[in-house]
């Protein structure tokens, strides 16, 4: 007999204090509500985790087009105030660039800087290699000259890009976001938890929805991407 099961009330009675144990079904409903807790918790702790992955992969990505835009910034001092051309020679050599991104490359510290965490995968390709670069750049920028941005807040240089598909050696560009990245939520336009990160002309960077990006008609000194000025 388990002593500190009874009590003692008198010199050969003893009562049990705890009482019959319980049946069966109720040792399975006690374990089974005890099972559906622990699975709640753990999803809500796995979902908090998710939800802080996700957002530094972001955080990261913003800062990558943080730099790019700081290399740019060194890049306009040296070149006359321009924007780098989107291809330059036809192999990557010392001398000259072969894209716009290895034309930035003298100006980073790290050339991981040119993949989005969010891909899973920090390849540091040639410059004439695909995966060189996650991010496309503005091609209607090519080798233009800064004075002739009428709203630098609002005009795209750069962005989440890589789906997979395109050829992103260092003149990896784009002109317009293609038509199946407004409504394909696995292109990079939906990237950061439905938007994607974008670098703009005077420096800053800004999460946008596929929708708040819209192609402006231009003339020759104008580029065409902008972004809604209502957002």
């Amino acid at each position: 007999m388990e002593r500190k099961h009874y009590v003692r009330v008198s010199e050969d009675v003893y009562v049990d204090q705890w009482g019959p144990p319980p049946p069966d079904w109720a040792r399975l409903l006690t374990t089974a509500i005890g099972v559906f807790m622990l699975a709640v918790m753990l999803n809500v702790g796995y979902c908090t985790f998710m939800h802080y992955i996700i957002s530094g992969y972001r955080a990261s990505c913003q800062s990558n087009l943080k730099q790019l835009g700081l290399a740019l910034m060194q890049y306009e001092q040296d070149y006359d105030e321009h924007f780098p051309p989107v291809a330059g020679a036809n192999h990557a050599t010392s001398q000259q660039a072969y894209g716009w991104a290895d034309a930035l490359s003298p100006y980073l510290e790290f050339q991981s800087t040119y993949h989005c965490p969010a891909i899973g995968y920090s390849l540091t390709a040639p410059p004439t290699s695909r995966n060189c670069t996650d991010y496309w750049y503005n091609r209607h920028l090519s080798g233009m000259a800064i004075k002739q941005i009428n709203i630098p807040t609002v005009t795209i240089v750069s962005g989440d890009g890589n789906d997979g598909t395109d050829q992103t050696d260092a003149r990896y560009s784009l002109s317009a976001l293609p038509p199946d990245w407004l409504t394909d939520e696995s292109k990079p336009s939906f990237r950061h938890q439905g938007s994607a990160n974008y670098l703009f002309a005077d420096g800053h960077v800004s999460s946008y929805r596929p929708r708040d990006i819209r192609d402006v008609e231009a003339t020759f000194e104008v580029p065409k991407w902008h972004v809604k000025r209502e957002h």
